[in-house]
Order: C-alpha cells, then sequence, then structure tokens
C-alpha cells in the first residue's frame, strides 16, 4: 500500500470551486455592504436580504461539495474536541441565528478560514503547526468573530479580484489547488480593520473562557516562523498586518487593560494529544503534494516529541526517497519556498544531491525498521531505493520479502509488476 495514496483528492475539487466561484461574483455584485451589523445586534436581520441569501446558499454548497470529495477529516475524536473549543467562544445571540460547525480539512496548507453560514475549517497542516488549546482558541475565536461581525459580505467587493489572483496563483502550487481553495472558500481576504477587529473580538472571547491571554497571542508568532511554502495568503496569512504586528497590537491592549490577561489553563497535553490524530496525514498530505522538504520538516518535528516512532522515521525515508526520485520536483519546491529562481542551475544543484538523499532514505528505513521489524512499509521503501540505484538482487529481495508477509496488500499488483521487470 502506498501510503499517502489514500490522499490524492486535492486537486479533484479544483474544478467545482471554479464553478461555485462563478455565481458568487455573479448574485454579490452590486449588493450593498455598508452599516451591516453584528450578529450579537438585536437589529442583525441575519440572511434576510436576497444578497445574503444567495452568499448562504453558495456556502452550504461549497460545504456539500467538501464534504462529497472527501476533503474534510472526521476523526470522531478530534471532531468532538474541536466543538468543545469552538462552541464556548460562539457568543450566544449568534448561536441563537447560525449554526456554527468546525471542520478539519485535508489540506496541508497551514490556514484557517470561515463560511458566513458558520461553517468554520482549519487545515490539516494548521492544526500540526499549533502547539497548545490557548493557540487553537484564538484561531476559532478569530474565525468565529469574522462571522459574527459578517466580514464575509461587507468584503465581497474586495475579494473578486483576490479570487480571480487565486486562479493565477494556483498555476504555480502544482495544480494542488492549495492557493485557490481557501480564497473561493473564504469568500474573504480581509481588509487591515477587518483583520484587527476580529483578532480583539476573538481574543476576548478566549480569554473569556479562561484560557491566558499570553498563550492565545502566542499563536501569531508561530505562524510567522511557518515558511513561506506552508502557508497562504488569506484569514491567517494576510501581509496587511504582519503576524508579529497583530501580537504586539493585542498586547498593547492587555496592558492598557482594554483586554483581560487571563489565566494559564494547561492545556497544552491535552492539545499536542490530540494533533497526534492528524500528524501523520499531514505528512502523507505534503507527500502526496509533492512538498517533500515540508514533509520532512514535519516527520523531523514529529520525531522531536517521539523520538522511538518507527513511523516517522519512515516518512523521513519517504520525503527523502522522494526528493532523490523527483529532483526537478523538489528544487521546484525549494525555490517556491525560499523564493529562489526555478532553473537549471537549481535543478543541477538537486539532482546533484540524488546520493545524498538516497543515502539518508535509507538510513531512515533502517532506523525505522530497528524500532519495528513488522513496518513493512519501510521494508517497500527500501526495496523501491534499491530498484532506483540498480541493486537488482536486493530489490528482488526486500520487495518480494514485502509482498511474501502480507498477501491484501493494495499495491500488490504494483509491486508484483516491478518484480517481473526486474527479473526479465
Amino acid at each position: 500500500m502506498r501510503p499517502y495514496s489514500s490522499v490524492r483528492r486535492a486537486a479533484a475539487i479544483v474544478s467545482c470551486l471554479r464553478i461555485l466561484s462563478l455565481p458568487l461574483i455573479a448574485v454579490i455584485t452590486g449588493c450593498a455592504t455598508s452599516n451591516i451589523p453584528s450578529l450579537t445586534a438585536a437589529d442583525a436581520r441575519f440572511g434576510q436580504s436576497q444578497e445574503e441569501k444567495n452568499l448562504l446558499t453558495r456556502a452550504d454548497e461549497l460545504d456539500q461539495e467538501l464534504d462529497r470529495k472527501g476533503m474534510l477529516l472526521e476523526t470522531p475524536a478530534l471532531v468532538e474536541y474541536l466543538q468543545n473549543v469552538g462552541q464556548p467562544l460562539v457568543p450566544k445571540e449568534a448561536a441563537q441565528q447560525v449554526g456554527f460547525r468546525f471542520h478539519v480539512l485535508r489540506s496541508p496548507v497551514s490556514n484557517a478560514f470561515a463560511l458566513p453560514n458558520g461553517s468554520i475549517y482549519l487545515s490539516v497542516g494548521l492544526l500540526a503547526y499549533l502547539d497548545d488549546e490557548a493557540e487553537l482558541a484564538q484561531v476559532m475565536g478569530h474565525e468565529i468573530s469574522h462571522v459574527v461581525l459578517r466580514h464575509g459580505i461587507k468584503s465581497y467587493e474586495t475579494n473578486r479580484s483576490r479570487i480571480v489572483a487565486a486562479h493565477i496563483a494556483d498555476m504555480f502550487l502544482f495544480g494542488t489547488s492549495l492557493a485557490y481553495l481557501p480564497y473561493v472558500a473564504s469568500v474573504a481576504s480581509y481588509s487591515r480593520e477587518q483583520e484587527e477587529e476580529a483578532d480583539v473580538a476573538g481574543l476576548r472571547a478566549v480569554v473569556a473562557r479562561g484560557y491566558s491571554s499570553d498563550e492565545a497571542i502566542r499563536v501569531f508568532e508561530r505562524i510567522q516562523e511557518v515558511k513561506r511554502g506552508e502557508g497562504v495568503e488569506g484569514s491567517w496569512y494576510s501581509s496587511h498586518p504582519s503576524n508579529n504586528q497583530r501580537a504586539e497590537a493585542l498586547r498593547e491592549r492587555v496592558r492598557k487593560g482594554e483586554i483581560p490577561a487571563g489565566q494559564h489553563r494547561g492545556e497544552g497535553t491535552a492539545y499536542r494529544e490530540i494533533a497526534a490524530l492528524i500528524a501523520e496525514e499531514n505528512i502523507r498530505l505534503k507527500l502526496n503534494a509533492r512538498q517533500y522538504e515540508l514533509a520532512l520538516d514535519a516527520a523531523t518535528r514529529s520525531l522531536a516529541e517521539h523520538p522511538n516512532s518507527a513511523l516517522y522515521h519512515f516518512y523521513k525515508g519517504e520525503a527523502y526517497r522522494s526528493m532523490g526520485d523527483d529532483p526537478k520536483g523538489a528544487a521546484r519546491e525549494h525555490g517556491w519556498i525560499y523564493g529562489k529562481s526555478y532553473n537549471d542551475k537549481l535543478v543541477a544543484e538537486f539532482e546533484g544531491r540524488r546520493d545524498e538523499f538516497y543515502q539518508s532514505a535509507e538510513t531512515a528505513y533502517q532506523q525505522a525498521l530497528a524500532l519495528d521489524a513488522h513496518l513493512l512499509v519501510a521494508l517497500r521503501g527500501l526495496g523501491l531505493l534499491n530498484l532506483e540505484r540498480g541493486e537488482y538482487d536486493a530489490a528482488r529481495e526486500r520487495l518480494g520479502a514485502y509482498l511474501a508477509q502480507n498477501k491484501t496488500l493494495s499495491d500488490r499488483g504494483y509491486i508484483a509488476n516491478l518484480l517481473k521487470g526486474i527479473n526479465k
């Protein structure tokens, strides 16, 4: 079984999103967006205008498409945890008008976005990067606030040009729709004022639930450390202002007493247990999107917490082997992450490192098997590595042993055909 073959789904949603974006543009153009009260106001009149009705209908359709296309990760324990953290952050007046729902999106990109119908999406890539529950609560509180403050419909005119820009950005992200998805889904590339408004409202809700403001604000520094390729512009990657500036602005409000400081709730351990549920999925998604270097980083971070995990050593091997197998793709990703030009020189550099990548892969696979001799995918990885190196006897032995130990492998036919090719 190819460990990450089950997640070849991200690109499949591009066409449906492009279709959905057209009616969004058509039905909202020209709507009056000034003086729209928040959902906590007595005169909210949520969903009464035809423009907002149409926007909510499109949001519902997008929810259904994401579900139907298999883009949601619905591990019961994870879903329950998000509901338990998120629902108490929703103002009671807003909860009476909108049914807030929290979803995990199968995307390796670190981002979160909200639909105006109350659907909050947090990506696997983001959840894998956070460190504790206070940080998660701030992300969720921020997104909830965008819905409560009705920023989606208020900012639509600005978004139209950005949705078009997302089409272009997607061309440079290997056809995965990683840039395109958050733009269309959120119907919101917010102004600086709206981002700040959501930051403040979100932090107030977080502190009211007993979280430490300092721990919640740390999420901005954590996101600032994310490599360029791991995040996209959008709700959490707005360039106006920078995340460091957003953090400092919130801390200044706390210093002035405008927002209480809150108290430490000691939720780090609980969150890390939940984050472990999506760590492997995050790595698989990155590998599937040809994000080899980012997958390696993710596996390394997981190993820092779980040094004796055979599985994470295996994924290090997969990342290194993929870089050796696909030096052009590895060079393209490296250029994308660090803002370098993708050219023949960069490709040649990565092609020249092929032996280095393969040696690192072999070491990682061997470490995985030393920790768990029954981890068949590591044996498979070594066999494929031997095959790429032209070490046919070793490839024949390892891939044959891989097939012999499990009769129900989903990739049995693929591996068997490779062996036939070796034996000709």
